[in-house]
């Protein structure tokens, strides 16, 4: 009588495989491999939609104000910039940056740019350098004003889900 070659005494604990569990684990990873894909895609990138607007006190009294688009403005006069920066993919956006350059004729506002949980960085030397507020350096070494910033970044931490919109502000003084 043959004797098998290998004879298994004990049984592994694998769980059950089915049909649909190969099916959902397969599906799984084609999502997984979409979203790897997305971050990296030429086509899968935010739109950006830049307003500048300028604020009217309609009752100062009761400090009411009105944001009105900026098409009149006077030297000195401070504009209220926000960026509108969509997901129109079907897809969720990784590693979301965007850079915007102070536009001419402006002074950025010290402090004034925010984003919903952004990492902002600053540059001065026209978007070729970027860190932190507190650590803009000239190259003599000193601190760099805030009126010599020329772009700020933005670095979104989080994912854009697909169709959404988020929203970075800042101020700049109309020169």
């Amino acid at each position: 009588m043959n004797q098998p070659y290998l004879k298994i005494t004990t049984r592994l604990a694998w769980p059950a495989l089915t049909l649909r569990s190969v099916a959902t684990c397969l599906l799984a990873l084609a999502g997984l491999c979409l979203a790897v894909m997305a971050a990296g895609a030429p086509d899968a990138t935010p739109q950006v939609t830049l307003i500048a607007e300028q604020r009217i006190a309609i009752d100062p009294a009761r400090t009411i104000y009105q944001f009105v688009p900026a098409e009149n403005l006077a030297q000195g006069q401070e504009v209220h910039y926000t960026l509108r920066i969509s997901n129109p993919s079907e897809l969720a956006l990784r590693e979301v940056q965007v850079t915007q350059t102070v536009p001419g004729n402006t002074r950025y506002v010290e402090k004034s740019a925010t984003g919903s949980g952004a990492e902002l960085s600053f540059s001065i030397d026209g978007g070729q350098n970027f860190a932190g507020a507190g650590a803009l350096k000239n190259p003599d070494g000193s601190a760099a004003q805030a009126a010599q910033v020329t772009h700020i970044r933005w670095r979104f931490p989080y994912s854009l889900p697909p169709q959404s919109v988020v929203l970075a502000r800042f101020r700049a003084v109309f020169q």
